[in-house]
């Protein structure tokens, strides 16, 4: 069983490649986030505006 102090140790000697193995997974967290958001808001449905509502904000038939 690993005892804290090797433990601290062990982190203390790798901590270069903690830091890039950490910044590389934010780095994929954030692409995959941001590539998700622009597929959601590609397939959004389209805003349709309908006749009726076109006409009483304009003035036309009442």
């Amino acid at each position: 069983m690993m005892n804290i102090s090797k433990l601290k140790r062990l982190v203390k000697e790798r901590e270069a490649d903690i830091i890039v193995g950490v910044g590389v997974l934010l780095i994929s967290l954030v692409s995959f986030a941001a590539g998700y958001l622009m597929a959601q808001e590609r397939f959004r449905e389209p805003i349709s505006i309908h006749g009726e509502y076109l006409n009483e904000e304009q003035g036309g038939e009442e």
